[in-house]
């Protein structure tokens, strides 16, 4: 996905594509999880951030090489016992 696009684009998908925007998603409490279908634009403004700051962790967390990971193939119980384990999400159950 183009960096362009990512302020238009539903933070669910945002971490669907590349997981490692997770961990900046959480830096800046942005709700991947349970808000999943709002626009990262939405996202920011409702948390007062600048969407260009987020943008730019988005795309240092690409530079590092994270989320290369195919999260996508994982079985879906594996998929979310990672998520609930990884990022403290088990309070939103």
């Amino acid at each position: 996905m183009k960096t362009a696009d990512w302020k238009d684009t539903s933070v669910g998908k945002i971490v669907a594509e590349n997981f490692a925007a997770a961990k900046v998603f959480k830096k800046y409490g942005i709700d991947f999880c349970c808000h999943g279908e709002t626009q990262l634009h939405e996202a920011c403004a409702a948390l007062k951030l600048d969407v260009e700051e987020v943008i730019q962790a988005l795309q240092h967390q690409d530079l590092d090489g994270k989320g290369a990971i195919p999260f996508a193939l994982w079985p879906l119980d594996l998929l979310m016992d990672y998520i609930l384990r990884e990022f403290g999400m088990r309070k939103y159950l």
